[in-house]
């Protein structure tokens, strides 16, 4: 007895069948016309978690460490830095540099509705703002401070203010190479994180904190 046909038509849809995937719809809520909104407010309250994530592993750093401590003193006495005090700031914006930026980017990216792999956002972020700040510190702030034709409360404003504008321009360059396949007009993230950074962190951490020193001495 002969084997049945095989059905013809189911063949064909076999045949047929799409060999590619449907991508996943990005939600369209992150192109929103007055998205920047949400942007500023999400970093601004990021700008006020780091640095209370800053503060409080500084806090602990000191504590730990009699490096720090030492160096920091002489760096303050002498307004110059010195093998103990580069060996210091290191010490210090080490672990909690790493600790604020991982905490303020994980904020940044709830601004973003999730819309990125969480892992790269905060480890690109967290290394690109590290590398990013031990740059300012090792050439920049060297440089300035060792000047001695500019007052100390002009050196130390102008150093916050490149410190935060050069780190801030260093997370959100890799934060926009990540954005730019899913943001229309990808650069106005960049722009907005940069712009609320380097201001609030010059006008608080800069100008409001210089004050603060300078009433004290």
């Amino acid at each position: 007895m002969s084997e049945p046909l095989p059905n013809q038509y189911d063949y064909t849809q076999q045949q047929t069948q799409p060999s590619y995937r449907v991508p996943i719809a990005v939600d369209n809520t992150i192109n929103a016309p007055k998205r920047w909104r949400r942007w500023v407010g999400y970093n601004v309250l990021a700008f006020s978690i780091g640095c209370m994530s800053m503060l409080l592993g500084t806090f602990v750093m000191a504590l730990i460490s009699d490096t720090v401590r030492n160096g920091l003193q002489q760096f303050v006495e002498k307004l110059s830095f010195n093998v103990a005090g580069v060996q210091a700031i290191a010490i210090l914006l080490g672990f909690p540099l790493f600790l604020s930026i991982g905490v303020a980017s994980i904020i940044q990216w709830a601004a973003l509705y999730q819309q990125v792999a969480v892992k790269s956002w905060v480890a690109e972020s967290a290394v690109s703002g590290l590398g990013a700040a031990f740059l300012v510190v090792s050439v920049i702030i060297i440089s300035i401070m060792q000047r001695s034709d500019t007052p100390p409360s002009i050196n130390y404003l102008w150093i916050v203010f490149t410190m935060f504008l050069i780190i801030s321009t260093g997370i959100s360059y890799f934060q926009w190479r990540q954005l730019r396949t899913i943001l229309i007009h990808a650069w106005h993230w960049p722009l907005i994180a940069i712009a609320t950074w380097t201001g609030m962190g010059t006008l608080i951490v800069g100008l409001g904190m210089g004050i603060i020193i300078n009433n004290l001495r």
